[in-house]
């Protein structure tokens, strides 16, 4: 499924590039994490999915969706 598809549902309040890109997977757990998925960064009780976004993103996230885009991403992105 195409991203822009899955956003309609999310409604993000910002996305940050290319929409029109296939998503084969969605993870909440980064180790699960394979080549074309979304990983969803969720702050939770025990741990802050967002600490491991660059380890999804290194497994082959084609996306993140997240509440803060960290600091040393925020640069990298157009």
């Amino acid at each position: 499924m195409k991203l822009g598809e899955l956003l309609k549902a999310i409604r993000p309040l910002q996305v940050i590039g290319e929409v029109d890109v296939e998503i084969t997977g969605i993870d909440i757990d980064s180790r699960k994490v394979e080549a074309g998925h979304l990983f969803m960064a969720i702050r939770g009780t025990q741990t802050d999915g967002h600490a491991y976004i660059q380890s999804a993103l290194e497994k082959g996230a084609r996306a993140i969706l997240c509440e803060e885009l960290p600091d040393d991403l925020a640069d990298h992105v157009t």
